[in-house]
């Protein structure tokens, strides 16, 4: 078992020294690497516990909890449950968003499908739709050929009103979308239409998500992207990779909206959006999409109508409009400067209320030479961001990243696989009846190297109570060690188990990667991992119980808050007090617990967390400064 570290510092990356910075090309898989500056180099970093290494199947994961002693260990299990329901040869799931490639339905039904390839061949020519189904308790037998006659990729899966299964993929010798149906489960049948939605873009479309209204909804969304010229196609409409939206009514049958440039998407706003960098997520009637990438605004597409009419909101806007390659100056000094950024890898969902909420991953860019066709980043860049229409024209907050596991201060990483990201990225989000929001993200893991020597990446789960306020701490559920779990997709609601599946294998980065930087992978298989968590260890239900043992007032408060617990008089505490951003502001060590009064005379009007560790329990309540 290994140790817990202190505290969480947000909204911040750590550089080692050493590292390199990349350059993402327009075309997406295209990297070379250059000197990082030195003054990027002293940062702060994320601070977590690290859970022991078990390399069963089934694994008794250490439940989080604070401890003043940061050299305690802690003992108390959660349960994770996984199953090998798949392989690949083929390692890239997406370029950037998570796929939507796990679907649950309400009788508790699982189907899961991937970018599958079944041997070593660099040629890909078996590649297409890996897929396997449950019936909520057994999974059938690993699948040994795609679903498919010919090559195809990038699958997206639901269910139509009838519960028949359907599989959206991009074809890649016919460059359209290819709709496959299940006809008969117990025989593997399925039929294939490739005429859904004829384009006229040069090379076709590809990259698609595809969404349904509700369980029982005949309403499918699709988007998807026009091939860039860095992959063979042309302009579309004067865009270099368009953003296509389409629509059926009847379960796939006819579209009656069929790639549709939608308003504040289009060529007048941005010059190209790359592949997969792009999300969507429907609930009865409304619907959400979400673009980005690197140099393009965080922007946010929603429709009350079942997408027919759309508004738009800019989350996070890049500071130089229709971006395309410039000099990254922004201060009129004739030298590139280093902007923020998303990295494109992006999750938005729709709540039970029909509040829209979106994730993304937070890189540093800049760019120096406009000739070369590359954009630079800063892939120590740490941070998943988050926003949902609540906080209105106010930034995204950073609520996760990769975690400081020995409480150094810093991440202790000297070499990591390739992704075109940041150290966090790939989020991916559910959420539950009583509107519990639920966060997958991966991140590379400090001192956790393959066989090269790289940092392997984990998959983390967080969760949030109170609608996106405050957030739970990261519990990586990767095991064993040493393997790299990336690519998460979770079932979109979750009913008391949070259910994902995840790629797992013994290397760092990718095969697929332009250049090979990662050549641990190359002929490597991947295990496509199912794995479940009872949704309450996630949620930490037991600190909400254990809230009951103390009493903070006066709650609204001018600045002294009261409290009192008689359950815990004569314990040893720590008490903390942070924004909702995870900034400790006020932080009181070894404070002997009795009916104390606490002053912060310079807290701001606003919502505060204050946290009050024991050996035992960690507690959390919100507090209100009203002066």
């Amino acid at each position: 078992m290994k140790k817990i570290i202190g505290f969480i510092v947000i909204n911040c990356w750590v550089i080692n020294p050493g590292f390199i910075m990349a350059q993402l090309s327009t075309s997406p898989w295209q990297f070379k690497t250059a000197g990082i500056p030195f003054s990027l180099q002293k940062k702060n970093a994320f601070f977590k516990e690290q859970h022991a290494d078990l390399n069963s199947e089934i694994s008794q994961r250490s439940k989080h909890s604070f401890n003043t002693d940061f050299t305690k260990e802690e003992t108390d299990p959660r349960t994770i449950t996984s199953t090998i329901i798949g392989n690949t040869y083929f390692d890239l799931q997406t370029n950037a968003s998570i796929c939507n490639s796990f679907f649950r339905d309400n009788n508790a039904t699982l189907n899961a499908v991937w970018n599958f390839a079944p041997a070593d061949d660099p040629t890909y020519l078996l590649r297409g739709t890996g897929y396997n189904s449950s019936d909520g308790t057994n999974w059938e037998a690993i699948p040994t050929h795609r679903i498919e006659i010919t090559e195809n990729g990038w699958p997206s899966v639901t269910r139509s009103s009838a519960g028949q299964v359907l599989i959206l993929t991009h074809n890649l010798i016919y460059g359209q979308l290819q709709l496959s149906r299940l006809l008969n489960p117990l025989t593997n049948l399925w039929s294939e239409n490739l005429n859904i939605l004829p384009t006229s873009a040069i090379g076709g479309v590809w990259w698609p998500r595809m969404v349904s209204g509700n369980t029982g909804s005949t309403t499918l969304h699709v988007i998807s992207l026009t091939l860039p010229q860095s992959r063979g196609g042309e302009l579309y409409n004067s865009q270099d990779g368009a953003l296509l939206y389409s629509r059926s009514v009847d379960d796939g049958t006819t579209w009656d909206i069929s790639n549709q440039t939608i308003n504040d998407i289009g060529p007048g706003e941005y010059f190209r959006i790359r592949p997969d960098n792009y999300a969507i997520d429907a609930n009865g009637s409304s619907v959400a999409i979400v673009t980005g990438g690197f140099g393009n605004d965080l922007l946010l597409l929603k429709s009350t109508d079942n997408g027919s009419t759309w508004s738009s909101h800019i989350i996070m806007k890049f500071p130089i409009s229709h971006f395309n390659d410039e000099l990254t100056d922004v201060n009129g000094d004739g030298i590139a400067d280093t902007l923020d950024s998303n990295d494109g890898s992006l999750s938005v969902l729709i709540d039970n209320s029909g509040s829209v909420h979106v994730w993304a991953g937070y890189v540093r860019i800049f760019n120096s030479d406009v000739t070369d066709h590359t954009i630079s980043y800063i892939p120590t860049s740490n941070g998943i961001l988050y926003y949902d229409e609540s906080m209105g024209d106010n930034s995204p907050r950073t609520i996760a990243g990769a975690l400081d596991l020995n409480g150094n201060g810093i991440l202790d990483v000297t070499d990591f696989g390739t992704f075109n990201s940041g150290l966090a990225s790939q989020p991916n989000a559910s959420i539950d009846a009583d509107g519990n929001l639920y966060l997958a993200y991966a991140a590379v893991v400090e001192n956790d190297p393959d066989a090269t020597g790289k940092d392997v990446r984990h998959t983390y789960l967080t969760s949030s109570r109170d609608g996106g306020l405050t957030w739970s701490y990261p519990s990586d559920v990767v095991f064993p060690s040493n393997n790299e779990g990336i690519f998460c997709s979770m079932a979109r609601r979750i009913d008391h188990t949070i259910q994902f599946t995840y790629q797992r294998d013994e290397c760092a980065g990718l095969s697929t990667t332009y250049g090979f930087p990662d050549n641990c992978n190359t002929g490597k298989e991947n295990k496509i991992i199912y794995s479940e968590i009872p949704a309450e260890q996630i949620l930490g239900i037991d600190d909400a119980v254990n809230n009951s043992l103390i009493n903070l007032y006066p709650n609204p408060s001018k600045g002294i808050i009261h409290f009192d617990s008689p359950a815990l008089i004569g314990q040893q505490a720590s008490v903390t007090v942070s924004d909702l951003q995870g900034r400790s502001l006020f932080n009181f060590d070894k404070v002997l617990l009795k009916n104390n009064a606490f002053n912060f005379p310079k807290l701001n009007n606003g919502i505060y967390l204050l946290n009050i560790r024991t050996e035992q329990l960690n507690l959390a309540e919100k507090i209100t400064i009203v002066k």
